[in-house]
């Protein structure tokens, strides 16, 4: 791999659509912020960690929103690519849905890969992939992964659109876990071989995944040598050559809704 783009330190929030609108994709009671009304709740703090957030100081009254941020890259990437994500802290608890994942522009059409999702009081990370049909996943070939299926057809249609999922053993993935461990990294992959994830909570981060901002001289990715990924799903069962077109970054809060309640 070479790198094609990091959004890392004080640069972090260029390159990035925010969705300016009422969370109508999943039904959230949140208002996500437009870029120009972002700078309470995304931004890059001291510490040059980059910060996105949910209101939480205001009194908001129903039927109003309480505000969020969404946002997507405006660059996209197709097959052949390594997304990686470095998260110190994501928001746990109650109606809270934070995820950070990769879809097209023309979903379903063009495929969305999950690489990091929970909600509520959800112990650890649930990794899908929402598809057209055609798609699917079985434990027939499980020594490929060390996550747990859930379901394996990862058609949209299917199943009120719960994709094709994994859910990541460990509690160090997600929430209150997460925090108190320092965080750490989850990296998606999409080749012609299929999709992989991977999460390496903080002590266990390879070294080919350390990023320096200000370095023009950091180590290069090699999935290769990370041992088996948390989700994987191969081309064989699901082609991603028919199912997924280059992808934008998503990252999002949103509450309640679809999902979360």
């Amino acid at each position: 791999y070479s790198l094609s783009k990091a959004y890392a330190g004080s640069n972090f929030f260029d390159g990035w659509d925010f969705y300016g609108h009422w969370d109508n994709l999943t039904n959230g009671d949140i208002d996500y912020v437009n870029k120009s009304d972002s700078s309470d709740l995304a931004y890059v703090n001291s510490a040059g960690n980059a910060i996105i957030k949910v209101d939480n100081t205001s009194t908001v009254l129903y039927p109003n929103k309480r505000r969020s941020v969404r946002i997507s890259s405006q660059e996209t990437w197709g097959i052949g690519s390594l997304w990686v994500f470095d998260m110190v802290h994501v928001p746990y608890g109650c109606s809270v849905w934070p995820s950070a994942w990769v879809t097209s522009s023309d979903w379903p059409t063009g495929g969305e890969i999950d690489i990091y999702e929970a909600v509520n009081l959800q112990k650890t990370n649930q990794m899908a992939l929402h598809t057209t049909p055609g798609c699917t996943v079985s434990n027939s070939s499980s020594a490929d992964w060390t996550g747990t299926l859930t379901y394996g057809n990862c058609d949209t249609n299917a199943n009120f659109n719960s994709g094709c999922t994994f859910l990541d053993p460990r509690e160090t993935s997600n929430g209150a876990s997460l925090a108190a461990n320092g965080g750490g990294v989850f990296a998606g992959e999409l080749t012609s071989d299929g999709v992989s994830i991977w999460f390496f909570p903080r002590p266990s981060v390879p070294s080919d995944l350390s990023y320096t901002a200000s370095s023009s001289n950091n180590p290069i990715p090699d999935p290769s040598t990370w041992g088996l990924p948390v989700a994987h799903y191969p081309t064989s069962s699901c082609n991603v050559s028919e199912h997924f077109a280059p992808q934008h970054i998503v990252m999002t809060i949103t509450a309640c809704g679809d999902w979360a309640g």
